[in-house]
């Protein structure tokens, strides 16, 4: 199956994308995340994704450059306007989930791939069925497929740490976006 992996960062990513490879999946990476704040972070996480997607001869695809990052995060927080006050992990969030599934579901089916997943529901602080409710509506919208599987266990969390550490990625201490820093 083809698979287009939305990548949070590099971290998350590790576990995922060794399962579906091997499971016999054709992948490739897409880094959307407009959320990441600030502009330095952002490029700490895209070069982590960059170093994985390398060490696994993928695609990453990069919808924006980074010099479009300015752009890319006020747009962003026009569409999580009024949401900023809420704690971690509510609605703030499930829209800001909702905004990068639904930017790989549209690169998805514009570049013939089968199905979308995404590194987020790697998070242990996410909540994994919410994620995925969000990922199989915003797929089943585009005629894709969801792949809902629960990367953390089976010892995909355990794998994700250690790839993490083995090809030296930087490590984030906070989901994201500035909301989610205090």
């Amino acid at each position: 199956m083809k698979v287009l992996v939305h990548v949070c960062c590099g971290p998350c990513a590790g576990g995922v994308v060794e399962r579906l490879i091997n499971e016999g999946n054709k992948i490739d990476l897409f880094f959307y995340n407009p959320n990441i704040y600030p502009k330095d972070e952002y490029a700490k996480r895209l070069d982590s994704a960059r170093i994985l997607a390398e060490h696994f001869k993928l695609d990453l695809i990069e919808p924006f450059d980074i010099s479009d990052w300015n752009h890319e995060h006020r747009l962003w927080k026009h569409k999580i306007e009024g949401l900023e006050s809420l704690p971690e992990g509510r609605a703030r969030c499930f829209v800001c989930y909702a905004i990068r599934l639904r930017k790989t579901a549209e690169y998805a089916k514009i570049n013939d791939y089968d199905a979308i997943t995404s590194t987020l529901i790697m998070g242990p602080m996410k909540d994994y069925n919410k994620i995925v409710k969000i990922g199989k509506t915003i797929a089943s919208e585009y005629d894709l497929k969801y792949i809902s599987d629960n990367f953390r266990k089976k010892g995909g969390q355990i794998r994700s740490i250690e790839l993490s550490k083995q090809l030296k990625l930087y490590r984030q201490n906070y989901c994201g976006c500035e909301f989610s820093i205090r």
